[in-house]
C-alpha cells in the first residue's frame, strides 16, 4: 500500500465556497479511479501560519499513484486548485 500526503498553502483569494467544492470533488475520486482506496481532504481553519489544506490518500501501489496523477478526473481538480497554490509539499510512502 502507498500513502500519498500533500500539503497546500493556498492564496487568500480562493473563496471558501470554491475550496469546499474542490474538497468534495477530490473526496469523490476513490469511486472513479481504480487503485485509489481512500482520499480525505482536511481544511485548516485554525492556524494562519500553517498550510491551508492537507490531502491524505492511500493507493494499492506506486503504479496506482501514476494512474491517479494522470486520470482526467484528478486533472480537473488540479486545474481548479492550481491557480491558488502558493506552496506545496508532498510525501509518498510505501507501507508494508
Amino acid at each position: 500500500m502507498l500513502k500519498h500526503i500533500v500539503l497546500f498553502q493556498l492564496a487568500d483569494s480562493l473563496p471558501s465556497s470554491e475550496l469546499k467544492q474542490i474538497k468534495t470533488l477530490l473526496e469523490a475520486l476513490p469511486d472513479k479511479i481504480e487503485g485509489l482506496n481512500s482520499l480525505k481532504v482536511y481544511i485548516n481553519n485554525v492556524g494562519e501560519d500553517n498550510f491551508s489544506m492537507a490531502l491524505d490518500s492511500t493507493m494499492d501501489c506506486a503504479s496506482a499513484l501514476d494512474i491517479y496523477q494522470k486520470h482526467p478526473e484528478h486533472l480537473k481538480c488540479v486545474q481548479l486548485l492550481k491557480p491558488h497554490i502558493t506552496n506545496r509539499a508532498c510525501v509518498d510512502s510505501v507501507e508494508k
